[in-house]
């Protein structure tokens, strides 16, 4: 029962969310960030990305600007959250390629699930994540050429991960 996008303030994306009506919408952009856009939403979390220094970063909130958390790794170019579910968060991170990874509410958690991928595939990203007793599934799409998601011209296969992250 929550919308979530962005608001367009002085030409510029502003992540928000609202429930039902004008009067409930929450202004979620970092006053550091340029824009920033609120990609998926679960009853705890709001996933997306701000643009920061010139390069998207993914982040995540917890239904306030204060709750802000920048995800990206350091050396990324570009960065998303794009789906989250329980304490899961996926995307992609762009460093030299794109590279489908998860996290799990903080920028050290984050896991590259291209890793897992057969070889020959270059590029990939994390579209839509599961979780069930001790198991992950993710659902994405992953590439033998540097290009991904819009860009990739049909090169882009979808892909499921799944995983069981060893116990500790």
């Amino acid at each position: 029962d929550r919308q979530f996008g962005y608001v367009e303030i002085n030409r510029k994306k502003h992540a928000a969310l609202w429930k039902g009506t004008p009067d409930s919408c929450r202004d979620m952009n970092p006053e550091y960030a340029v824009s920033s856009m609120v990609l998926c939403c679960t009853d705890e979390i709001q996933g997306g990305y701000a643009e920061i220094n010139g390069k998207e970063h993914a982040c995540i909130w917890r239904g306030s600007v204060e709750s802000f958390v920048d995800l990206s790794p350091q050396n990324a170019n570009r960065s998303r959250v794009g789906d989250a579910y329980s304490d899961l968060q996926v995307g992609f991170s762009a460093i030299k390629v794109t590279h489908a990874v998860m996290w799990r509410g903080t920028a050290d958690s984050i896991f590259d699930l291209h890793q897992l991928l057969p070889d020959g595939y270059k590029s990939s990203d994390a579209k839509a994540v599961y979780a069930k007793d001790g198991e992950i599934w993710v659902a994405g799409i992953a590439s033998k050429k540097d290009i991904i998601g819009e860009n990739s011209n049909g090169a882009a296969e979808a892909v499921v991960w799944h995983y069981k992250p060893a116990v500790k």
